[in-house]
């Protein structure tokens, strides 16, 4: 392995102009030599042998020979010819003399050399007689006193390497390779270890493990690592590295469903190998034959194939599998063998992005093209287990069996631990339990965990198995593994009714979900992540449930909330950290540049100018960083809800749903007690919410039925259980936008907000954090109420998504203002820029504008100020907005496209992401006048010091009162509070004048006494 300098492409014109500087001033033939010395090092590390050996000789030439340099220089060199012959049994001589050679070893720069021929040696012997000889040699290596006396980071990284990988070869060893791989990366990773490429390699080879055992996390973040020091160091010299590396990291960014970077890291490739075209016969680079080339393009093909596969770019995918088609079918026969396996996986991504579709036709389609090529026992396997799995899905157990069965044939003796293996014995059961076969079922897992489990003895109980008997195999397949067996023991226990079964059941659900937390790598949550987890929390809370489990329920529901998308979590995180800790200078400059970025962006015409404006918000983001990276952080993935129960009081009731496919299931949190309730079929709720929903616009009366509904499935066991009076709700899927306060209580007569306090939250780690405050309770105000020239003058019932002049928005903002003395952009002043200026100076912002929601590209729903000037979703969320409360008092701004695991991308959501602690906003298209009554009585409850949830609460119930022929939830129910409930500071300038008031009062009545006494 190749140890020492860093090449850089300067060097030959440095080693030139020393060589002629020397020889012009007549300097000393050492100095040369010493650039001789350099250059052939520099060579050999870069693995250009040929030049390495030619430069060696000239500087062997400059020594004494015998000398102790001498015979360094000549072992070194009898390394490099052994690498450039055909390194054939006799060439091993020139191993054996180097090794001889360098006795006795009194340097590291000889022991250095003498490791290198001695690892040469043993990998030549490791193929031509086994791995016990090389293992072997290695062993004596180390052990020999003069090579330890002497032992460098180089050498020792050279010997961690060889045998990381000889275990790398067979998976009951992969740990043990993990292990060494590990204790070389430490080494290399230190400032003074110089051989960037050496480090690339062992990031690249621990990749490979890690795909290998299926651990996704660490996957990518090694391959990445090792481009990334490819690119940086060796772009155009190491070019089959750079193109692999890139395509590694697109693949499993595919894989584990980052689309928006494996895209991006494509269009880095693709510019990149069409640069190499061009440069490949420039003499600075290692030259690339055309057949180079074409692999490289074949290998590409394939890589864009998966990329567009998994982000679903259909057209994109599938003129790259013709072109992939074309390339290789072209071919000689000779060669395109070469490239089948290419060929073989692109039908495969191709048949994958079907299936994921549901259309297993076309799936089934393009799994048997692949099959037509397959010139092997390993892809006959995969084109077996394909099918099988495709038809396990496709709901054809029958179909599926012998499919699985013929790839599970494959398999024998040490195969049987491989990854694959573990998921067709999985599959086979799932097969089997589908068909009732429920002895056969167990049996097939009984067989798969014999082999699957580390240190697993022949009958160990099932509910022995821990986390920790899975050890490395933290990966998509066993997680899949374990859920299956879930599912086996669950069927098996409804047959039997043994509890038992359910015990075991709950096991593996429980230890699929610990296996989740750990493969989850906190970024965006795939559709495929948010599937898994479905099916884990839909078994784990239904065994649980079953059970009767009522102790363990805050477990559940820490394992629950630990495995759900992070992304909103982690975005108010970082905002929370920079509000405390950086300048409001440095925030306005970040907002500023934000907004200017974007303009650019929208515009397109200054490319020069965005390239300025991105390095400076970089730099800016840099600095907070520095400045924010010790100070409060909460663990993300190890939210404990003890600690928010002690943020509860006792009048609240924290209620957290969760959606399954099948089944609503709720978490009732209070700061004594948690308990797991089965409340409805997920087609139940779906039902009355189909019924609900076109009864809002229109204002029809048969809103009450489905209200009615709702209210009985999804609150009255938990309101029947828990006499609190404030709820805090934690929608989850298919009740995300629904209003609670608008359910009504059939018994009582009542809508639930004449009843309860309602709040909600996006997730319960939102919630904690958002309780503690950020920012001053201050009532420092400012409303923005913009006019639209152009606009028509509104009718009387217009609404706040139609494009009118709204003429109560600026009577409510001007009102507020007023109450609270606060600033006041109104009409032609209430512009983005000034918005964006105002951040940072204000506790509460009041906005009463139009709002526009895109359903299908959530990043361009947008607010708008003066002149129609949108502010759109994508800068909201990267500004920093250290606001105590924002209200948008506009249509839709709690709406928006919903995705999966991540919740609906709407403007309200946008805030959070920036940083506010709590908003208010609207879930569907509100009435002008109406809102802006609710609006105007809202704040002032604020102003007598109610809580934020009382204060709308209330702000409803008065106009309850106040407008009896105006009931309907249209006119009132819209508005809903999330985040931080707490009162925003009392409006100070009424209260000096009531307790002013008081004191007058309270001195007239003592005078008068004292008057009349006397």
């Amino acid at each position: 392995m190749p140890q020492r300098f860093v090449y850089k492409p300067s060097l030959h014109l440095y080693v030139v102009i020393t060589t002629v500087l020397c020889l012009t001033l007549g300097t000393t033939t050492q100095v040369l030599a010493q650039n001789y010395l350099r250059e052939a090092d520099s060579l050999y590390l870069l693995e250009d042998y040929t030049k390495a050996s030619a430069v060696r000789e000239k500087y062997l030439q400059t020594l004494t020979p015998k000398s102790l340099a001498f015979r360094q220089q000549q072992a070194k060199q009898w390394v490099t010819q052994f690498y450039l012959s055909a390194q054939e049994a006799k060439d091993t001589l020139l191993l054996t003399r180097a090794i001889a050679l360098l006795e006795p070893i009194t340097s590291e720069y000889a022991a250095e050399v003498y490791v290198d021929a001695t690892i040469a040696l043993a990998n030549y012997y490791r193929g031509s007689v086994g791995e016990e000889k090389c293992l072997e040699m290695l062993k004596v290596l180390e052990a020999k006193p003069t090579v330890k006396r002497f032992l460098n980071a180089n050498s020792k990284v050279s010997i961690y390497y060889t045998y990381a990988s000889i275990y790398d070869n067979k998976e009951a060893t992969y740990l043990l390779a993990i292990d060494y791989y590990k204790k070389a990366i430490q080494l290399a990773e230190q400032p003074s270890y110089a051989n960037k490429n050496a480090l690339a390699l062992l990031y690249n080879d621990m990749a490979i493990i890690y795909d290998y055992i299926g651990q996704k996390d660490k996957t990518i973040a090694y391959f990445t690592k090792a481009h990334e020091i490819w690119w940086r160091y060796y772009k155009y010299w190491y070019i089959n590295n750079n193109i692999t590396a890139l395509g590694n990291v697109i693949a499993n960014h595919s894989d584990y469903g980052t689309h928006q970077k494996a895209t991006r890291y494509l269009d880095s490739l693709l510019v990149y190998f069409e640069d190499i075209k061009k440069v490949t016969t420039n003499k600075t680079l290692n030259f690339r034959t055309e057949e180079q080339n074409q692999a490289s393009e074949i290998f590409i093909l394939l890589t864009a194939i998966r990329c567009y596969s998994a982000a679903s770019k259909e057209k994109w995918m599938l003129a790259n599998m013709q072109k992939l088609q074309q390339k290789v079918l072209q071919l000689p026969t000779a060669k395109r063998e070469q490239y089948l396996d290419h060929l073989i996986e692109g039908y495969t991504s191709v048949a994958l992005y079907y299936r994921e579709l549901n259309n297993f036709s076309n799936a089934e389609k393009y799994f048997n093209l692949g099959g037509n090529y397959t010139y092997n026992a390993f892809y006959a396997m995969k084109a077996d287990a394909n099918l099988g799995v495709l038809y396990n899905m496709w709901q054809k157990p029958a179909a599926a069996l012998p499919r699985i069965d013929a790839a599970l044939t494959y398999f024998s003796g040490s195969n049987k631990t491989r990854t694959s293996y573990f998921g067709l014995q999985a599959t086979k059961a799932d097969i089997l339990h589908k068909l009732h076969q429920y002895p056969a079922a167990v049996q097939a897992l009984d067989t798969l965990y014999k082999y699957n489990v580390k240190n697993t003895i022949t009958g160990t109980p099932l509910s022995a198995f821990s986390v920790s008997s899975f050890a490395e195999q933290v990966n998509n397949t066993q997680i899949g593994v374990l859920t299956k067996t879930g599912h086996v023991y669950t069927g098996l226990y409804e047959q039997t009714k043994q509890k038992q079964h359910l015990q075991t059941a709950h096991h593996f659900y429980l230890l699929a979900a610990q296996l989740f937390k750990t493969y989850y790598t906190r970024e965006f949550y795939t559709n495929y992540l948010f599937s898994l987890n479905q099916e884990i929390t839909k078994g784990l809370l239904k065994t649980g449930l079953l059970l009767g489990k009522t102790a363990d329920a805050p477990t559940l529901l820490n394992i629950t909330e630990n495995n759900t998308s992070q992304q909103v979590w982690k975005k108010f995180i970082g905002k929370y950290r920079e509000n405390i800790d950086v300048p409001d200078s440095t925030l306005s400059k970040r907002n500023s540049l934000v907004h200017q970025i974007a303009m650019l962006e929208i515009a397109g015409n200054d490319t020069k100018k965005l390239g300025v404006l991105k390095a400076e918000l970089a730099a800016v983001d840099a600095m907070i960083e520095r400045t924010t990276k010790t100070h409060y952080t909460f663990a993300n993935n190890n939210f404990d809800v003890a600690s928010l129960q002690t943020k509860l009081n006792k009048e609240q009731l924290m209620v957290r749903y969760i959606t399954t496919d099948s089944t609503v299931f709720a978490f009732a949190i209070t700061k004594q007690a948690i308990q797991l309730f089965r409340l409805a079929t997920t087609t139940e709720v779906r039902q009355a919410l189909v019924k609900l929903q076109p009864t809002i616009s229109t204002q029809n009366q048969a809103y009450v039925p489905a209200a009615s509904s709702l209210y009985r499935l999804l609150l009255q066991p938990l309101v029947t259980t828990y006499q609190a009076n404030e709820l805090v709700i934690i929608p989850d899927g298919e009740i995300l936008t629904l209003p609670f306060e608008m359910l009504y209580n059939a018994s009582t007569k009542k809508y639930l907000v004449q009843e309860k306090i309602v709040s909600y939250s996006y997730a319960l780690p939102l919630y904690f954090l958002q309780q503690y405050s950020t920012t001053a309770p201050t009532t420092a105000t400012v409303t923005f109420a913009p006019s639209y020239p152009g606009l028509p003058a509104p009718p009387v019932m217009a609404t706040r998504a139609n494009m009118y002049n709204l003429a109560n928005a600026a009577t409510e903002a001007e009102a507020i203002s007023k109450l609270y003395k606060g600033a006041f952009f109104g009409t032609s002043t209430a512009t983005v820029n000034n918005f964006i200026q105002s951040l940072g100076k204000y506790n509460i912002y009041h906005l009463a504008m139009h709002a526009r929601v895109d359903s299908t590209a959530p990043e361009n729903s947008s607010l708008m100020f003066y002149n129609n000037t949108p502010l759109y979703f994508k800068q909201l969320y990267q500004l920093n907005f250290p606001a105590g409360m924002v209200v948008l008092s506009a249509c839709n701004t709690g709406m928006g496209a919903t995705e999966l695991g991540e919740g609906v991308q709407s403007l309200s959501r946008a805030l959070t992401y920036s940083g506010v602690q709590s908003a208010v906003y609207s879930l569907w298209e509100v009435p002008d006048k109406e809102t802006s009554e609710i609006m105007i009585q809202f704040y002032e409850n604020l102003a007598k010091g109610q809580s934020k949830s009382l204060a709308l609460a209330n702000a409803k119930r008065t106009f309850l009162l106040n407008n009896p022929l105006k009931q309907h939830p249209f006119y009132w129910a819209g508005f809903v509070l999330n985040g931080n409930t707490e009162a925003i500071g009392k409006n100070y300038t009424v209260w000096y004048i009531t307790i002013g008031a008081t004191l007058a009062i309270l001195l007239m009545i003592w005078g008068w006494r004292r008057w009349k006494r006397n």
